[in-house]
């Protein structure tokens, strides 16, 4: 009896336990089948385990990895290979050389990004899809600027694959994929985080203020990885690949792209103007960390922020009243560190858009200097001091050869001997300074055409343009190109 009496007391036992964990432990029915599905209760291995914790998010996402197969899946297709035949230019007979790149399609009509860099100097561009192996599609180069490494190409095709630009504004830490082609290997995805943001590293070797502001990625890049995609856990564009930081050559273990929402930009500028439109401050500055190496006591107390050095008499930030001197620390209300700061800044601007900077300014009081904090408001130029929008489509041969002439003077024809010609006094990087041209060269004919007066020039029809000059050294000299009517730069 006694045995028996026992066994029921440990029964109810069990069933108060049973009815106080239910009601104190499981809220509702779900509850009670997510804590048998923790426990083990359903699952036949651990994978499924750990499948079912990741998506119902009982795993914190920061303690463990994402899955990036549905980015990888939703961009490789989306990354094309680029090959860019051109000549060399310091050989008379045709000698092809071929500079490989990857490319990012932004269209299903077959509009291609990539960098500047894989496709300068081209002659012939060639483009191979991830998906279509065996066609090669012949592209059509639509602009581009080496100031920010970025040009738009398209193909003739229809209902391609294209990656969606991203609307977050990536953070250090989030994980991202870097695809492209790297060293012949197509179609290759590697992965990191990023690292840094508006990094500056002054590797765009241009004569016209570059813009530098990349995204620093611990994603393996190397050689041929140019132009390829970054992208977030979603398969969206956050950036395009462009450079790593390496002693040899490869991938040592950091890595930059272009952000995404500077690119768009630009692409925006490339269709409808033909050239990317940028917007000038109209001054020479110096980051204050630069200037504390050197000593200078009077900004030994501030770290950050960028001091004015020269001011352009044409400039937006002349007629704006700022001063030599003055230290920029705020534009529209972003702090402003150093120059990627600023260049992340402009990049985003077009001439005639205006800024309020906050400046701090020498003030003499009593005999004492001071600083104090003053607001300006400055409307942004273009490079020539006006906020004119300026469309390739209206340029002169001139302008789009970056080339400025003046007739000659009646005794430097009679020194030479000739009675035509023009002189070269102002010439951009180029087409016509990758031929050796240079500012002080005499251009004589162009197509066996004298060349009399500047407008002359502007006469020259698009297509093969022979040019005959006149060197610093009195030596005559002869070199052909084709005239597209792009950007010069190109």
């Amino acid at each position: 009896m006694k045995i028996k009496k026992t066994f029921v007391i440990i029964i109810i036992s069990l069933l108060l336990t049973i009815i106080i964990t239910n009601y104190y432990f499981f809220k509702d029915k779900k509850d009670k089948i997510n804590y048998l599905y923790e426990n083990n209760y359903f699952f036949k291995d651990k994978k499924d385990k750990i499948n079912y914790l990741y998506d119902n998010n009982k795993i914190n996402s920061s303690k463990a990895l994402p899955n990036l197969t549905v980015a990888a899946e939703k961009s490789i297709n989306t990354v094309v290979n680029i090959k860019n035949v051109y000549a060399n230019k310091y050989h008379k007979v045709f000698e092809p050389k071929i500079n490989i790149g990857s490319g990012v399609i932004i269209s299903s009509d077959g509009y291609i990004i990539t960098n500047y860099h894989v496709i300068k100097n081209y002659d012939k561009i060639e483009v191979t899809l991830n998906n279509i192996k065996n066609k090669v599609y012949l592209a059509k180069v639509i602009g581009g600027d080496p100031n920010i490494d970025i040009a738009l190409i398209k193909i003739e095709e229809n209902k391609l694959p294209f990656i969606k630009f991203s609307n977050i504004k990536p953070k250090v830490g989030d994980f991202v994929l870097a695809v492209g082609n790297p060293i012949g290997l197509n179609s290759t995805v590697t992965s990191g985080i990023i690292s840094a943001i508006n990094r500056s590293l002054g590797i765009l070797n241009s004569e016209t203020f570059p813009i530098e502001s990349f995204i620093q990625t611990d994603a393996a890049i190397n050689s041929g990885n140019s132009g390829g995609a970054l992208v977030n856990i979603n398969g969206d564009l956050v950036g395009i690949n462009t450079a790593i930081s390496s002693r040899t050559g490869s991938y040592e273990g950091y890595s930059f792209a272009i952000p995404s929402y500077f690119v768009k930009k630009i692409i925006y500028d490339i269709k409808k103007y033909g050239l990317v439109q940028r917007a000038f401050l109209g001054v020479s500055i110096n980051e204050i960390k630069d200037i504390k190496n050197i000593n200078n006591d009077n900004y030994i107390e501030y770290n950050s922020g960028l001091i004015i050095i020269d001011i352009d008499e044409k400039g937006g930030a002349k007629k704006a009243g700022l001063k030599k001197g003055d230290i920029i620390f705020n534009i529209d209300d972003k702090p402003i560190l150093n120059f990627a700061d600023l260049s992340y800044l402009l990049g985003n601007k077009i001439p005639g858009d205006k800024i309020k900077i906050k400046v701090l300014r020498n003030n003499v009081n009593n005999d004492k200097i001071e600083k104090i904090e003053k607001i300006v408001y400055v409307v942004l130029t273009n490079n020539e001091g006006n906020t004119q929008i300026k469309s390739i489509y209206e340029m002169t041969v001139s302008e789009i050869l970056g080339l400025k002439v003046k007739e000659l003077s009646s005794s430097l024809k009679n020194e030479l001997g000739i009675d035509y010609g023009l002189k070269i006094f102002d010439l951009k990087k180029g087409k016509l300074t990758a031929l050796g041209l240079e500012v002080g060269d005499i251009i004589l004919t162009i197509n066996d055409k004298e060349m009399l007066k500047p407008d002359d020039i502007n006469k020259v029809k698009y297509g093969l343009m022979t040019i005959k000059w006149l060197d610093k050294y009195n030596f005559v000299r002869i070199e052909g190109f084709l005239l597209k009517k792009i950007n010069y730069r190109l």
